[in-house]
């Protein structure tokens, strides 16, 4: 930036010595009295014109000018003898025939033919002008001079006495100007090679197209072309069309094209194509004068770019200061000089000087605001990387501690929900069952509202991983719905599913994230829902060219959704700072957290009123190929032509009934209540068409279900061998006594999941002979052996004591120690079918015992011992450290009944496995 400076300064310094040497030649400049004739058809000759000098028009200055045309315009003088030798200085760019008469009474003394359009007479003048000397003469000469073009003429004559120094004058003027401009131009293109940036290159390009301006619009140029010199006109309109692509380009890569509104980007680009169209069009034109237009598409771009300047810094750009000033400086001279270069006035003395002048003035504002966006830039660089290394560490530290935290609540909650659970499987009144309900919900609650935080923080920091397993879709619902079935019970809610038959049962992805998305929907529904219905559908998008997809919707009865809080919740991305205000009290959570994880899964998330009230919230997931594959012969349940009766006040469960049983082959018909039932059970009878199946709800008006049951076993029309299947709440159904004394064979909860139904009514039907075949068997996992072994390694009292009693409801009696060396010495002297380990423990932690153990084990020659890890940590970097401590799997706290079965359940069928390879093993 200093050399910069240095450069400015220097460049001040020159301006200056300039200006008093200007005025100093100023002064010594004689003048003479010049008059003009138009000549309308170029024809007239010097004897025609010598005839007509009394129709010459004075001139106030020694300066002309002319719009383009044609014809030729002629010049007169008379000048008073003088002993110094003189010269004519005609300043007139463009101009293609000039001819110079001197005489002396009737006598022609001299006579000089010069102009673009005629070969270079004299080579060795390096000027920009014409420079005629004046033949000695001791009386008054008479000096004529004819110019004709095409292009307009802007004509200023000096008549000087110090050829020599009026030569060298404006050498040493012109070249210092042009000489700045150049070295700005140079500096532009050094920096070009440290920063390699598109706004440098696009300066560069700007300040070289300006020294090509000043080349070519002060005839300097002509004596570069040579031969070629006629084609000056062209280059100078050429290089300012440049000048202004330049110029546009400069301002799209100064501001970045990506950071520009569209609409400022499309005015850029319809420019740069107009400019482009100028130039084709100014080649085809050739001597034709498009000169006007040319000009008003460069003043038109010009005042493009300083509008585009003013609006970005209006915007908040305040690197763009400078370049405001530049572009205005510009704008200025360019509204006063085009005028002047179209030939409607005439050109003053120093407009040359001037345009130069503020070009260079320009090109270095247009540095210095180059210099400050660069500055600008770094610093919005820095800043942004000192945030995000900040954010990095804030978040690091955050998980860290909210890792500990949850920890330490976890363990006693383990102990909270544990024993209550093991409480609910006892002897309970009816207020001591509702009081140890109301203590599990508010545990399940505080632990789902941590799981909240941390899941935010994780997705915040990106720290989350998606799992790739496989796993049963079906089941994976059912355990959903089990979990809201009695909350809609207890609200009157009516919960309803429908699985579309082509939905693949074995899905491949993240079973535990995708449950949690489902738990957060209809909790979401039940929130919004007081009364009515709640639809879970899960179904398959298949579209024309593209692989399906999985689209699970959850359409609730309650009250619309706000369309601004539906487009908030589609765009909020939160963290955990916005626990700590109250700009988001009205957004769900559960629900941001939801659609964050849909789009990690490569998924889609949409919101959407129903036109009968209420709304929709819906998941869209890619289906994996293997996934498919897996599952090509679900659906062919031998369920085909079974005739089914639906009973439900309920149309919409009904409804949803009807397309379940319809989907797998069945004949469904619908009644809404008893009445019209055995109305249609009769009817079919006489008819000798029976019903096969009838699934009837309890609660009914009028007529409950097991009223509806007892009439139809006691109807001797209907005494054929009738399937009666129950759907009903958990606080409604009937003991198994009551229901098989009225005929019923099955009693399932509602909401029913798809598969639980279509295997229940084949396995039923199957029974009775009828025309199905033998169900699809169902994997049933063995039971837990009672010589299954079980060591618990925990050194809280209360874990223990949770654990201990969910073994033993499950049949096992475990061993417990509590730290980590005690855990290696009871393994060195027994053998266990699977070891509890807990993470954190005294003298010796979980992984550094497991790590003994694995060593021991190898050492030794001993079979591979299963080690779980039982912690409160659920990050996914404890996994990886359980996993490389030697552990095979990991469960967190608090500790489910249902999980610890499966756990115990996998092991033990893994124990199985291994004898029995053990003995084909050894079988000879």
């Amino acid at each position: 930036m200093h050399r910069l400076w240095i450069a400015i300064g220097f460049v001040i310094s020159w301006l200056l010595l300039l200006l008093v040497a200007n005025s100093v030649q100023a002064e010594n400049t004689p003048d003479a009295g010049w008059a003009q004739y138009e000549d309308v058809t170029g024809e007239f000759s010097l004897d025609d014109v010598r005839d007509r000098l009394s129709a010459f028009k004075p001139l106030t200055a020694a300066k002309a000018h002319r719009p383009a045309g044609t014809g030729a315009l002629w010049l007169h003088t008379r000048i008073q003898p003088d002993t110094q030798q003189r010269l004519l200085r005609i300043i007139s760019p463009n101009v293609g025939y000039l001819d110079f008469f001197a005489y002396r009474d009737a006598q022609l003394l001299s006579e000089i033919r010069d102009g673009l359009s005629r070969p270079l007479l004299n080579p060795q003048q390096l000027s920009r002008d014409f420079v005629f000397p004046i033949p000695h003469s001791d009386e008054p000469l008479d000096l004529f001079l004819r110019f004709e073009s095409p292009q307009p003429l802007r004509i200023a004559l000096t008549l000087s006495s110090s050829a020599e120094a009026e030569v060298t004058h404006r050498l040493v003027m012109f070249g210092v100007l042009l000489g700045c401009l150049a070295m700005l131009a140079l500096y532009n293109g050094v920096q070009l090679l440290y920063h390699r940036s598109r706004a440098t290159s696009a300066l560069t390009l700007l300040l070289v197209m300006l020294v090509g301006v000043a080349l070519n619009l002060f005839g300097l140029s002509k004596f570069l072309l040579g031969s070629f010199k006629g084609q000056a006109p062209l280059l100078t309109d050429l290089s300012v069309l440049a000048c202004s692509a330049a110029g546009l380009n400069l301002i799209g890569a100064f501001f970045g094209w990506r950071r520009l509104p569209p609409w400022m980007r499309q005015l850029v680009r319809v420019l740069l194509a107009v400019v482009g169209l100028a130039a084709v069009g100014r080649i085809a034109a050739g001597d034709i004068y498009v000169g006007d237009w040319l000009m008003a598409v460069n003043g038109l771009a010009l005042l493009a770019c300083l509008g585009i300047a003013v609006e970005r810094w209006h915007q908040g750009a305040r690197y763009a200061r400078l370049l405001v000033v530049s572009c205005a400086l510009l704008a200025l001279a360019g509204l006063i000089a085009l005028p002047i270069l179209a030939g409607y006035a005439n050109p003053p003395v120093w407009m040359g000087r001037g345009l130069i002048a503020s070009c260079m003035f320009s090109g270095i504002l247009l540095t210095l605001a180059l210099e400050e966006r660069r500055r600008y830039l770094r610093e919005e660089h820095f800043t942004r990387t000192r945030d995000r290394v900040a954010n990095h560490a804030e978040l690091k530290g955050k998980a860290e501690f909210l890792s500990r935290i949850s920890h330490e609540i976890r363990t006693p909650m383990n102990g909270v929900l544990g024993m209550t659970e093991l409480l609910q499987g006892t002897a309970l009144s009816a207020k001591q069952r509702d009081y140890v309900q109301t203590i599990h919900s508010a545990g399940a609650e505080l632990l789902n509202l941590i799981n909240e935080i941390i899941d935010i923080t994780r997705l915040e920091s990106g720290q989350i991983e998606l799992e790739e397993v496989t796993f049963d879709l079906n089941a994976l619902l059912d355990d959903c719905l089990d979990i809201f079935r009695p909350r809609a019970e207890e609200h009157r809610v009516e919960l309803l599913s429908f699985i579309q038959p082509q939905v693949p049962r074995r899905f491949i992805g993240d079973p535990t994230r995708l449950r949690q998305i489902l738990l957060n929907l209809l909790e979401n529904a039940f929130q919004r829902t007081e009364e009515g219905e709640i639809l879970l559908v899960i179904s398959l998008e298949e579209a024309t060219g593209q692989a399906p997809r999985l689209r699970i919707s959850v359409q609730d009865s309650g009250t619309p959704l706000d369309a601004a809080l539906s487009r908030q919740l589609l765009s909020t991305h939160l963290n955990s700072r916005d626990f700590l205000t109250g700009d988001t009290d009205s957004l769900d959570f559960g629900l941001i957290i939801a659609r964050q994880l849909v789009l990690l899964m490569q998924g889609d998330f949409g919101i959407q009123n129903n036109a009968e009230g209420g709304s929709s919230f819906w998941i869209s997931l890619p289906i994996p190929a293997q996934a498919l594959v897996l599952s090509r012969g679900d659906s062919d349940y031998p369920l085909q032509d079974v005739r089914v009766l639906v009973v439900d006040d309920n149309e919409l469960c009904r409804k949803v009934l009807q397309q379940q049983c319809s989907a797998w082959g069945m004949q469904a018909v619908t009644a809404a209540s008893g009445r019209e039932a055995l109305a249609l059970l009769r009817t079919q009878s006489h008819l000798r068409e029976y019903f096969d199946v009838v699934l009837l709800d309890q609660q009914m008006p009028g007529m409950t279900g097991m009223q509806l049951a007892a009439r139809i076993n006691e109807d001797e029309n209907l005494n054929h061998d009738l399937l009666l299947i129950m759907l009903t709440g958990l606080s409604n159904a009937p003991s198994k006594v009551i229901a098989r004394n009225a005929g019923i064979k099955r009693v399932l909860a509602k909401p029913v999941a798809g598969y639980t139904l279509r295997a229940t009514l084949a396995d039923e039907l199957s029974r009775r002979g009828q025309r199905v075949s033998e169900p699809e068997p169902q994997e049933q996992p063995s039971g837990i052996p009672s010589d299954f072994r079980v060591l618990v390694a925990e050194d809280n009292s209360i874990s223990v004591k949770v654990i201990r009693g969910m073994l033993k409801k499950l049949g096992v009696e475990p061993d417990t120690v509590s730290n980590g060396l005690e855990a290696f010495e009871k393994l060195q002297q027994n053998t266990y079918d699977l070891i509890l380990m807990d993470c954190e423990m005294p003298l010796l932690d979980g992984f550094g015992a497991t790590r003994r153990l694995r060593a021991w084990e190898q050492q030794n020659h001993r079979s591979r011992t299963p080690v779980v890890a039982l912690t409160a940590h659920i990050l996914a970097e404890h996994k990886d450290r359980a996993q490389e401590a030697g552990m095979d799997g990991h469960m967190g706290k608090p500790i489910e009944l249902s999980q610890l079965r499966e756990l115990l359940l996998y092991w033990a069928e893994r124990r199985r496995l291994d004898v029995t390879r053990a003995g084909l093993k050894a079988t000879p």
